[in-house]
């Protein structure tokens, strides 16, 4: 089981003091969304999705990592390599999209990304053999229209990174293969790669991610 708050990107009418919070719930077959307005400081139920598929989507919810792109937020799970769930907080709907099949390599990372072009989403898979392979979608569009744009092999250096998440449209990466835990951010567009931090090892494995841009609340005092 897995539960998790983030925060709803605010809308354009709301002013700088209201707010709204989402809190999913996920097992194995099920996730509930409560939502949460400050106007009321009321929480309701948002929506819910049963995950009944041929295979089995959830296999460990932990596994989950969550993507915010244009409009919608999207769950993906290295090892389903083949569903994504996405919700449409506009309408506060949850659906099942089927992402495409790459050919020849086992997927150990997956993120959703925007798109080189307007109105494109994108996922970016990293295959076993340090391989990067890109798709992309018109955004609306059917399950069925996911292009090929690109692959790209990950430079020696490289090697033992995987994708730890996304953001502002930039792949974030770590390096495991050695005692101080490198952080790396990747333009999947260009795909240059430069540092971003480094820390130890063992925050990896309690689910510790590195973090940028500190609200003013939370910045250094300045004069």
């Amino acid at each position: 089981m897995k539960s998790e708050p983030f925060l709803l990107p605010a809308r354009e009418e709301e002013d700088e003091s209201q707010f709204r919070v989402i809190y999913n719930w996920m097992c194995k077959y099920k996730i509930i969304t409560f939502l949460f307005n400050s106007d009321s400081r009321i929480w309701s139920v948002g929506t819910s999705l049963s995950l009944l598929l041929p295979e089995r989507l959830i296999y460990d919810p932990m596994e989950f990592v969550r993507h915010y792109v244009g409009t919608c937020f999207y769950w993906v799970h290295q090892r389903v390599p083949h569903y994504m769930i996405v919700l449409d907080p506009v309408e506060m709907e949850f659906s099942i999209t089927r992402l495409p099949y790459v050919t020849g390599d086992m997927l150990i990372g997956l993120a959703v990304v925007d798109a080189a072009e307007v109105n494109r989403l994108g996922i970016i898979g990293l295959g076993y053999e340090s391989n990067l392979h890109l798709y992309s979608k018109q955004i609306g569009g059917s399950t069925e229209e996911w292009r090929h744009d690109k692959d790209h092999t990950l430079p020696e250096d490289y090697k033992h990174c995987h994708i730890i998440g996304a953001s502002e449209g930039c792949l974030v990466l770590e390096n495991y293969s050695v005692e101080i835990a490198q952080y790396f951010i990747m333009d999947p567009k260009t795909f240059l790669i430069e540092r971003f931090c480094k820390g130890k090892q063992q925050y990896a494995a309690e689910h510790a991610l590195p973090y940028a841009r500190f609200p003013p609340s939370l910045s250094a005092p300045s004069i």
